[in-house]
Formats: C-alpha cells, sequence, structure tokens
C-alpha cells in the first residue's frame, strides 16, 4: 500500500506539479495541506503506524529530544513553513515534530525571482529564497492561537539587510527571539548557516559569541538552544563553535543547512551555470552529512544533542544518522520527489523492522 501511494505521487501528481514554477508548486501544496489534512492524517491510519505519530491517539513508543517527548524521530526542516502557517495541519503528514522558520526581526520579500531549482537527476534542490517571510511579531501573533498539536521548533536568523553584522546582528537575532520565546516552543535554533544573505553563511567566532551571549541573557536557560551548521564551515570555524557551545550551555546542533557546492552532481554543468547561485539540499548532501554528525558525535558535550539534515529520504538514511549519533533527523527536499506520504511509508518500514519494539511505552 505504501509503495502505491508513493508511486502514485510519483507517475500522476509530480510531473504536473514539476511543469509548474517551484516557488508556485510548493505554495500549491502549502494550500492543500491545510485544506486536506484529514487524508494524509486517514492515510496513516490505513498504513497503521498513525499511533507513530504525533497526532495519533496510540503510543506504541516515545523518543526525546531536548527534554521533550516526541511520538517519532522524523522531522520536518525548517524552510518549508517559514511563517508558522501550518502548525496545526503538519502533524497530519506523519511528523514527529515540525521546525518553522527561519523567522526574521523583519519582514522581507527575499531575493529576486525565479529563487527555487529542482534537479531531478540528483533530487536535489538550489534556492536563494533569502530569508523571505512575515517577521518576528507577525509570527508571534499568529501562532498566540495555535494548538501546537506536536512538538514545534523555532529557526531564528538575522534579516537579510546589508552591513547587519557583529553588535547589530546580535540585536537582531535578540529581538526576534524576545520576541517569540514565550510561545511552547520545544527548541529554538539560531541559523548562522544560510548562504542565501548578503554575506553568506557565518564563520565568523568574534559575531557568533555576540549573538550567543545576546540570546543566553534573554533566555537564562528556559529554551533548549540549537546551532543550525554549515556543510560548508571550516575546520576552525568548526572548532570555534564547538567551544562557544559549550561556554554558552548551546543544547545540541542541527547537522547541516544547504551548501554551495556543486561537485559531484549528475545535472548538466552548463544548466547549473544558468541557475546560478544558492544552496544545494536534498540527496547530494547525504554523504556530507553522515561525516558531520559522526564527528560532532564524537566531539560535543555529553548532554548535546544532534539533529541531523541533509540528504535523508528513506528508513535506512534515518536508521543510520541515528546508528551514527543524532538524536533525530530532519528532511525536506525528498518531500519534493518522494510525495506527502513519505513519513508514513518510513514509518511503517521503521516498524516493520522492529524499531520501534526496543523503545520506551
Amino acid at each position: 500500500m505504501e509503495q502505491l501511494l508513493i508511486s502514485t505521487y510519483e507517475s500522476l501528481v509530480r510531473p504536473a506539479l514539476f511543469r509548474m514554477d517551484a516557488e508556485e508548486a510548493h505554495h500549491l501544496g502549502q494550500n492543500l495541506l491545510k485544506s486536506m489534512g484529514w487524508i494524509f492524517d486517514l492515510s496513516g491510519r490505513i498504513l497503521g503506524v498513525s499511533g507513530l505519530c504525533g497526532a495519533g491517539a496510540q503510543t506504541y513508543a516515545t523518543f526525546s529530544l531536548a527534554g521533550t517527548t516526541m511520538k517519532n524521530p522524523v522531522g520536518l526542516a525548517a524552510g518549508f513553513d517559514k511563517n508558522g502557517t501550518l502548525v496545526d495541519s503538519l502533524a497530519s503528514l506523519g511528523f514527529g515534530f515540525v521546525e518553522i522558520g527561519s523567522v526574521t526581526a523583519k519582514p522581507s520579500s527575499g531575493n529576486a525571482k525565479p529563487r527555487l531549482f529542482r534537479l531531478p537527476q540528483d533530487q536535489a534542490l538550489i534556492n536563494r529564497l533569502g530569508l523571505n517571510g512575515d517577521g518576528a511579531e507577525a509570527v508571534a501573533d499568529r501562532l498566540k492561537s495555535c494548538q501546537f498539536p506536536i512538538p514545534v521548533g523555532l529557526n531564528i536568523a538575522k534579516t537579510n539587510l546589508p552591513d547587519l553584522s557583529m553588535e547589530k546582528a546580535a540585536e537582531d537575532i535578540a529581538f526576534s527571539f524576545k520576541t517569540l520565546m514565550h510561545l511552547p516552543f520545544a527548541y529554538v535554533v539560531i541559523n548562522t548557516s544560510c548562504p542565501n544573505t548578503h554575506e553568506g553563511a557565518l564563520f565568523a567566532g568574534e559575531e557568533l559569541e555576540l549573538i550567543l551571549r545576546a540570546v543566553s541573557e534573554l533566555n537564562q536557560g528556559r529554551l533548549p538552544v540549537f546551532l543550525k551548521i554549515s556543510p560548508d564551515s571550516p575546520e576552525s570555524f568548526l572548532e570555534a563553535l564547538c567551544k562557544l557551545s559549550r561556554q554558552y550551555e548551546i543544547r545540541g546542533f542541527v547537522i547541516g543547512n544547504t551548501t554551495v557546492s556543486r561537485q559531484s552532481l549528475k545535472t548538466n554543468p552548463k544548466l547549473l551555470e544558468t541557475i546560478g547561485n544558492g544552496g544545494l539540499s536534498g540527496a547530494p548532501l547525504y554523504a556530507n552529512t553522515c561525516r558531520l554528525v559522526k564527528h560532532f558525535a564524537s566531539s560535543k558535550a555529553g548532554y548535546q544533542e544532534i539533529i541531523a539534515c541533509g540528504g535523508i529520504n528513506s528508513a535506512q538514511a534515518v536508521k543510520e544518522m541515528l546508528a551514527l549519533g543524532a538524536s533525530a533527523v530532519e528532511l525536506y527536499s525528498a518531500l519534493v520527489y518522494k510525495g506527502p506520504f513519505l513519513i508514513y511509508t518510513i514509518l511503517k518500514e521503521l516498524k516493520k523492522e522492529g524499531f520501534f519494539s526496543n523503545q520506551g511505552a
């Protein structure tokens, strides 16, 4: 049944969506989820995995991330729901948790269109959206009436403006944190690794420390804070980041963000040149995600946790990331290529293989 759902998406639905502009197809998918969430929830019940999902009534297993209990360790990465408009609907897709954002202090329209591109041969995406969004105050106002049916993480980034660095960057991040910190988030991610801003991913330890200090002064240990790491980070910055993460009691790491690398892609180089700059996500990131998860698992403090993100598109990938030391995983690009029933099929396979049998009830 689960393979039928995926093959139907791949043979009928995906070709129609891929004839549309990628960003327009994304918005269509969001609108369908709002109006048809009950179909996805029913699919989970038919497949017999609804109890493994955040909205399910029966508890087969529980997992913990940053002190929050969840039904399964598969989450939705930031970028799909930038403005917190879908939190009440996303549980129907089977996720154990979702991460909204990146949210910025000020609203922004982002970079010029077109800014989202598919690479079907690589099952990948390139985006240069540029942190478009409604801004922290609008998101906070929207979420104050949200039910939060599953654990929700908040991803915040500095507003994409020129010359917003050092103390000004810290003030910008702190404003978003202060505006949203009263809401019942499971954790907060500081995204210092977006490649689609004026200055690109942050690799300056001094600015990162200013940001962490500003957030720490506001937080007082109330919310678990994670750092989102660029796969393009130089070794020297990773060392500085690990040191600062202990100093400011950062709870863990999201590994990782999109990459500016175009190595080993099957897509025609001329097409890549036509597309231009942007962050690459999807299947090509998987090997590097494994490498970074393994690296951080051996170097992190005992209380710190890892959320693996990048190229994850199957039950086998989920198991591998958890075996390497991740506490949970996130995906997004895989939904574009395998469809909205992917999470249920992953959970069904994990359940069939006995993955949940040894977990606490």
